[in-house]
Protein backbone atom coordinates (compact mmCIF):
# COMPACT_ATOMS: atom_id res chain seq x y z
CA UNK A 1 0.00 0.00 0.00
CA UNK A 2 2.80 2.15 0.90
CA UNK A 3 4.37 1.38 -2.55
CA UNK A 4 0.92 2.47 -4.34
CA UNK A 5 0.43 5.30 -2.51
CA UNK A 6 4.23 6.67 -3.67
CA UNK A 7 3.35 6.03 -7.16
CA UNK A 8 0.11 7.80 -7.14
CA UNK A 9 2.33 10.92 -5.91
CA UNK A 10 5.04 10.74 -7.97
CA UNK A 11 2.66 10.17 -10.97
CA UNK A 12 -0.27 12.84 -10.16
CA UNK A 13 1.35 16.09 -8.17
CA UNK A 14 4.94 16.32 -10.50
CA UNK A 15 2.32 15.86 -13.47
CA UNK A 16 0.38 19.29 -12.66
CA UNK A 17 3.89 21.10 -12.11
CA UNK A 18 5.62 19.81 -15.10
CA UNK A 19 2.98 20.96 -17.26
CA UNK A 20 3.29 24.71 -15.59
CA UNK A 21 6.59 24.57 -15.60
CA UNK A 22 7.38 23.26 -19.07
CA UNK A 23 4.92 25.85 -20.90
CA UNK A 24 6.57 28.78 -19.61
CA UNK A 25 9.96 27.91 -19.96
CA UNK A 26 9.41 26.67 -23.13
CA UNK A 27 8.63 30.78 -23.67
CA UNK A 28 11.32 31.95 -21.84
CA UNK A 29 14.13 29.64 -23.63
CA UNK A 30 12.50 30.57 -27.24
CA UNK A 31 12.77 34.04 -26.24
CA UNK A 32 15.59 35.29 -23.86
CA UNK A 33 18.07 36.14 -26.37
CA UNK A 34 15.65 38.78 -28.47
CA UNK A 35 14.41 39.73 -24.90
CA UNK A 36 17.85 41.11 -23.65
CA UNK A 37 18.65 42.16 -27.35
CA UNK A 38 21.11 39.70 -27.33
CA UNK A 39 19.75 37.77 -30.32
CA UNK A 40 21.39 39.43 -33.28
CA UNK A 41 24.67 38.76 -31.81
CA UNK A 42 23.96 35.27 -30.79
CA UNK A 43 22.47 34.25 -33.86
CA UNK A 44 25.46 35.43 -35.91
CA UNK A 45 27.74 33.05 -34.08
CA UNK A 46 29.04 29.86 -36.75
CA UNK A 47 26.41 27.49 -34.98
CA UNK A 48 24.23 25.46 -36.77
CA UNK A 49 20.66 25.76 -36.25
CA UNK A 50 19.78 23.28 -34.46
CA UNK A 51 22.07 23.13 -31.82
CA UNK A 52 20.81 25.99 -30.69
CA UNK A 53 17.55 24.64 -30.81
CA UNK A 54 18.23 21.10 -29.27
CA UNK A 55 20.25 22.66 -26.40
CA UNK A 56 16.78 24.31 -25.45
CA UNK A 57 14.55 21.46 -25.94
CA UNK A 58 17.55 19.74 -24.26
CA UNK A 59 16.88 22.30 -21.24
CA UNK A 60 13.45 21.41 -21.18
CA UNK A 61 13.87 17.53 -20.92
CA UNK A 62 16.63 18.32 -17.83
CA UNK A 63 13.43 20.12 -15.72
CA UNK A 64 11.08 17.43 -16.52
CA UNK A 65 13.56 14.66 -15.42
CA UNK A 66 15.15 16.80 -12.31
CA UNK A 67 11.39 17.32 -10.86
CA UNK A 68 10.19 13.79 -11.30
CA UNK A 69 13.81 12.24 -9.72
CA UNK A 70 12.64 15.08 -6.61
CA UNK A 71 9.06 13.64 -6.64
CA UNK A 72 10.91 9.47 -6.14
CA UNK A 73 13.26 10.97 -3.97
CA UNK A 74 9.86 12.86 -1.98
CA UNK A 75 8.06 9.92 -1.86
CA UNK A 76 10.75 7.76 -0.51
CA UNK A 77 11.66 9.97 1.95
CA UNK A 78 7.87 9.58 3.42
CA UNK A 79 8.08 5.97 3.12
CA UNK A 80 10.90 6.22 5.48
CA UNK A 81 9.12 8.36 7.52
CA UNK A 82 6.19 5.76 8.13
CA UNK A 83 8.59 3.00 8.47
CA UNK A 84 8.64 1.33 5.03
CA UNK A 85 11.83 -0.11 3.37
CA UNK A 86 11.19 -1.69 0.62
CA UNK A 87 11.86 1.15 -1.73
CA UNK A 88 12.12 -0.44 -4.91
CA UNK A 89 13.27 1.75 -6.76
CA UNK A 90 12.95 0.43 -10.21
CA UNK A 91 9.52 0.44 -9.93
CA UNK A 92 9.85 4.37 -9.03
CA UNK A 93 11.97 4.84 -12.48
CA UNK A 94 9.82 2.46 -14.62
CA UNK A 95 6.45 4.35 -13.39
CA UNK A 96 8.09 7.49 -13.65
CA UNK A 97 10.18 7.83 -17.09
CA UNK A 98 8.85 5.04 -19.28
CA UNK A 99 4.86 5.64 -17.92
CA UNK A 100 4.61 9.10 -16.77
CA UNK A 101 7.22 11.27 -17.81
CA UNK A 102 7.45 10.44 -21.66
CA UNK A 103 4.47 12.13 -22.49
CA UNK A 104 5.98 15.53 -20.80
CA UNK A 105 8.97 15.14 -23.23
CA UNK A 106 6.52 15.25 -26.28
CA UNK A 107 4.31 18.12 -24.61
CA UNK A 108 8.26 19.60 -24.06
CA UNK A 109 8.24 19.11 -27.70
CA UNK A 110 5.11 20.80 -28.46
CA UNK A 111 5.24 23.49 -26.23
CA UNK A 112 8.84 24.80 -28.03
CA UNK A 113 7.44 24.20 -31.91
CA UNK A 114 4.29 26.22 -30.67
CA UNK A 115 6.60 29.27 -29.68
CA UNK A 116 8.59 28.60 -32.87
CA UNK A 117 5.63 28.33 -35.22
CA UNK A 118 3.66 31.40 -33.67
CA UNK A 119 6.63 33.88 -33.36
CA UNK A 120 4.94 35.13 -30.35
CA UNK A 121 5.82 34.32 -26.71
CA UNK A 122 2.20 35.09 -25.49
CA UNK A 123 0.63 33.58 -28.15
CA UNK A 124 2.50 30.36 -27.86
CA UNK A 125 1.92 30.37 -24.40
CA UNK A 126 -2.02 30.44 -24.90
CA UNK A 127 -1.33 27.53 -27.68
CA UNK A 128 0.30 25.43 -24.84
CA UNK A 129 -2.46 26.45 -22.18
CA UNK A 130 -5.25 25.76 -24.57
CA UNK A 131 -4.05 22.26 -25.19
CA UNK A 132 -4.07 21.36 -21.68
CA UNK A 133 -7.24 22.78 -21.29
CA UNK A 134 -8.20 20.85 -24.41
CA UNK A 135 -7.20 17.59 -22.86
CA UNK A 136 -9.30 18.00 -19.93
CA UNK A 137 -12.67 18.81 -21.56
CA UNK A 138 -12.57 17.10 -25.17
CA UNK A 139 -13.07 14.03 -23.42
CA UNK A 140 -16.49 14.93 -21.65
CA UNK A 141 -17.76 16.08 -25.44
CA UNK A 142 -17.37 12.09 -26.27
CA UNK A 143 -14.04 12.86 -27.82
CA UNK A 144 -11.70 10.38 -26.00
CA UNK A 145 -9.60 8.41 -28.69
CA UNK A 146 -5.97 8.40 -27.95
CA UNK A 147 -5.16 8.61 -31.73
CA UNK A 148 -6.27 12.18 -31.82
CA UNK A 149 -5.46 12.79 -27.78
CA UNK A 150 -1.65 14.16 -28.55
CA UNK A 151 0.51 12.24 -25.95
CA UNK A 152 -1.80 10.41 -24.19
CA UNK A 153 -2.48 6.53 -23.84
CA UNK A 154 -5.14 3.95 -22.25
CA UNK A 155 -5.59 4.30 -18.47
CA UNK A 156 -3.34 2.18 -16.80
CA UNK A 157 -3.16 0.36 -13.12
CA UNK A 158 0.17 -0.97 -11.15
CA UNK A 159 -0.29 -3.84 -9.05
CA UNK A 160 2.01 -5.93 -7.11
CA UNK A 161 1.19 -9.22 -8.93
CA UNK A 162 1.48 -8.58 -11.98
CA UNK A 163 3.09 -4.71 -12.53
CA UNK A 164 1.40 -3.33 -15.15
CA UNK A 165 0.27 -6.13 -17.01
CA UNK A 166 -1.78 -6.30 -20.11
CA UNK A 167 -1.37 -2.32 -20.23
CA UNK A 168 2.08 -2.30 -21.17
CA UNK A 169 1.30 -3.05 -25.42
CA UNK A 170 -0.39 -0.19 -25.65
CA UNK A 171 0.72 2.35 -23.48
CA UNK A 172 4.21 1.50 -26.20
CA UNK A 173 2.18 1.39 -29.08
CA UNK A 174 0.54 5.01 -28.58
CA UNK A 175 3.64 6.54 -26.65
CA UNK A 176 5.53 4.85 -30.03
CA UNK A 177 2.86 6.40 -32.24
CA UNK A 178 3.12 10.08 -30.58
CA UNK A 179 6.52 10.05 -30.34
CA UNK A 180 7.21 9.78 -33.84
CA UNK A 181 4.56 12.64 -34.48
CA UNK A 182 6.38 14.37 -32.10
CA UNK A 183 9.48 14.21 -34.60
CA UNK A 184 7.33 15.88 -37.30
CA UNK A 185 7.09 18.93 -34.85
CA UNK A 186 10.90 18.74 -33.88
CA UNK A 187 11.50 19.38 -38.02
CA UNK A 188 8.57 22.04 -37.85
CA UNK A 189 10.89 23.82 -35.06
CA UNK A 190 14.09 23.32 -37.42
CA UNK A 191 12.77 24.67 -40.57
CA UNK A 192 10.98 27.59 -38.96
CA UNK A 193 13.42 28.80 -36.14
CA UNK A 194 14.38 32.21 -36.45
CA UNK A 195 18.02 33.77 -36.69
CA UNK A 196 18.82 37.49 -36.23
CA UNK A 197 16.27 39.96 -36.58
CA UNK A 198 12.88 38.90 -36.51
CA UNK A 199 10.84 38.87 -40.23
CA UNK A 200 7.92 38.11 -41.45
CA UNK A 201 6.45 35.07 -42.67
CA UNK A 202 6.98 35.33 -46.22
CA UNK A 203 10.65 35.82 -45.35
CA UNK A 204 10.69 32.79 -42.34
CA UNK A 205 8.75 30.37 -45.08
CA UNK A 206 11.80 31.26 -47.69
CA UNK A 207 14.22 30.38 -44.93
CA UNK A 208 12.77 27.21 -44.28
CA UNK A 209 12.75 26.16 -47.69
CA UNK A 210 16.56 26.31 -47.72
CA UNK A 211 16.73 24.88 -44.85
CA UNK A 212 14.42 21.52 -46.08
CA UNK A 213 17.69 19.43 -47.22
CA UNK A 214 16.88 15.89 -48.71
CA UNK A 215 17.92 15.13 -44.84
CA UNK A 216 15.27 16.91 -43.84
CA UNK A 217 12.67 15.29 -46.16
CA UNK A 218 13.57 12.18 -46.12
CA UNK A 219 12.90 12.05 -42.28
CA UNK A 220 9.49 13.51 -42.43
CA UNK A 221 8.29 11.28 -44.81
CA UNK A 222 9.90 8.41 -42.95
CA UNK A 223 7.78 9.52 -39.79
CA UNK A 224 4.58 10.62 -42.08
CA UNK A 225 4.88 6.97 -43.23
CA UNK A 226 5.75 5.60 -39.63
CA UNK A 227 2.73 7.29 -37.87
CA UNK A 228 0.11 6.37 -40.32
CA UNK A 229 1.83 2.50 -39.88
CA UNK A 230 1.71 2.48 -36.45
Amino acid sequence: RMLQLGLNFTEGLPELFAGIIVTFYAGELAWRNRQLRFHEVHDALPVRTWVIWSSKLTALFGVIVILFIAAMLTSIGVQMFNGYHNYEILVYLRGLFLVSGIPFLMIAVFALAAQVVTNNKWTGLLVVLLYFVGSAAVPAMGLEHHLYLFATSPDFTYSDMNGYGHFVAPIFWFYLYWGVFSLLLVLMTHLLWVRGTPAGLRERLRVARGRFTRGVAVTSTLAVVATAAI
